[in-house]
């Protein structure tokens, strides 16, 4: 099935492309052609083969529209050398472990602390009669976000939450928007970014604000009495920059082009989950709400004006099936493209059509493993069109045991049982759907050059989403019988006019 290079471009100018992609699969099935030499694939054997063969390419065509600061554009994202992939990942790997984002919490509490006292500022002078004041929640998450990048990464808060404008933020939306053009024409690519109307502007607004930053940290940390450090990714970032990856080799972080990176894909990815948690929970599932609350009242009993710690917080179950259900239905980057470099022939099960196919692919073939369909299919899951949280817990006592173990294969030899392989470890298969397979989530991609920040995005959403729901009643502003509009400029957001407004008042402590 061929896919006109116009239609391509009038659903990327809609930001739609992804759901296209999507019906075309539900239509067709788990592989269909969408170019001369481009193949969108929802299969679970070869997504999973596809993206966890190390020689397999990134597609040039893709990750080239991510280049868009000045300077060296190497970096874990952009960078089509496996080699220099490997080696970049080894040394930021550090930055990323668990025990260094220890460090992070207190600076993510701190942007939490800013937006308690802003929101219970707006409480007092803005509420109404019954105690209710109004917010975006769509502004408020990418403020909150930016912020929380800018207090854990370099070392300052951007003052998004308070003021709630930087040109910062308007400069990253529309640089997200220049490279999704650019996935789709390109010719772009010949063009510097700075050159072009618009978009040249936010680049320079991004790179004369990033640089100062940069700057500013790279002096303060050569002073004599080191008070310029601080136990942050730019300081781990300066200090690789200056000693290499410690093994003798030539490899030298480019402070200025992954600090970029981390600044786009740090703030815009988890802003944009908690955008759509607050969606699909207010609109969808309020009750699920409701007993998150009381899990959390449950497990902080000191009041709700107590911070609330990482390490209890990712106890509770219901807060993270809650993350994962929503990073499910709505996986910020709802593709991932690679490309082959030689002729190739793969054999994929195909349930639907009665047992093993052949797809003959040709050297040169874009691929895209299509994340959207893979992890809302009904070919593939059960009721997965909806936002269903407690398929993620074991046991639940909201999932019956028929909606859990009822489908043909998912136990042991065939037949359901209370077995954690039966809720759905075994291999997916394009035609048999369960309400869980735990192998085909893959928000945060698969393989050795999956996510690096999937941990900081995670922990993230915890905190911001944990102390919202515990501090505060929060209700909808806005008809919620009425879908939003979904759109993806590289990554997919909640679009409303008037943005995805809901009502905010302070719980009695």
């Amino acid at each position: 099935m061929a896919f006109p290079t116009l239609t391509g471009i009038v659903y990327t100018i809609k930001g739609s492309f992804f759901l296209y992609t999507y019906e075309l699969h539900r239509k067709h099935g788990p592989i269909v052609r969408i170019g001369p030499n481009r193949i969108s694939v929802a299969d679970p054997q070869l997504a999973r083969k596809i993206l966890r063969t190390d020689d397999l390419p990134k597609d040039a065509m893709v990750y080239k529209s991510f280049r868009l600061s000045e300077g060296p554009s190497e970096n874990l994202l952009t960078t089509l050398d496996r080699d220099f992939h490997r080696r970049t990942r080894g040394i930021l790997s550090p930055a990323f472990s668990t025990k260094y984002l220890e460090n992070l919490e207190p600076l993510m509490i701190k942007v939490w602390n800013t937006l308690q006292r802003r929101l219970d500022e707006s409480a007092g002078a803005g509420a109404g009669d019954d105690g209710w004041t109004t917010e975006d929640v769509v502004k408020l998450v990418h403020n909150v976000a930016l912020d929380v990048i800018g207090e854990s990464a370099f070392g300052r808060s951007f003052d998004m939450v308070e003021s709630g404008n930087n040109p910062l933020l308007t400069a990253i939306n529309r640089l997200l928007v220049w490279s999704a053009l650019g996935m789709t024409l390109p010719i772009l690519h010949v063009i510097p970014v700075q050159f072009v109307p618009f978009f040249g502007s936010a680049q320079t607004v991004q790179s004369r604000i990033m640089g100062a930053i940069i700057r500013e940290r790279r002096d303060a940390s050569r002073g004599p009495d080191g008070t310029g450090r601080r136990a942050d990714i730019l300081q781990f970032l300066l200090d690789k920059e200056k000693k290499g990856d410690g093994d003798g080799s030539a490899l030298e972080l480019d402070v200025t082009t992954n600090a970029n990176l981390f600044l786009l894909a740090g703030s815009e990815t988890s802003a944009n989950a908690m955008a759509f948690f607050w969606y699909f929970a207010l609109a969808k599932r309020p009750d699920y709400l409701s007993a998150l609350r009381a899990e959390l009242d449950r497990a902080f009993p000191e009041g709700t004006t107590k911070a609330l710690d990482l390490a209890t917080l990712k106890t509770v179950a219901l807060l993270d099936a809650g993350i994962k259900e929503t990073l499910r239905l709505a996986p910020v980057v709802p593709f991932v493209s690679r490309e082959t470099t030689e002729d190739a022939t793969w054999r994929y099960k195909d349930a639907d059509a009665g047992g093993e196919k052949t797809l003959q692919v040709p050297k040169g073939t874009r691929l895209n493993v299509q994340v959207y369909a893979l992890q809302r299919c009904s070919e593939l899951w059960l009721r997965g069109d909806e936002f269903l949280p407690e398929r993620w817990i074991e046991g639940h006592s909201g999932m019956g045991n028929e909606e859990v173990w009822g489908v043909t294969g998912q136990g042991s030899a065939g037949h359901g049982g209370g077995t954690k392989e039966a809720q759905g470890s075994l291999s997916a298969e394009w035609g048999r759907p369960r309400l869980v397979n735990r192998d085909l989530f893959l928000p945060f991609s698969s393989g050795s050059r999956d996510c690096i920040g999937r941990n900081f995005a995670m922990n993230e959403m915890r905190i911001v989403l944990g102390h919202l729901i515990r501090r505060y009643d929060i209700a909808p502003g806005w008809d919620t019988l009425v879908d939003v509009r979904v759109r993806q400029f590289v990554t997919m957001q909640v679009t409303r006019t008037g943005g995805l407004p809901i009502k905010v008042k302070a719980r009695k402590a």
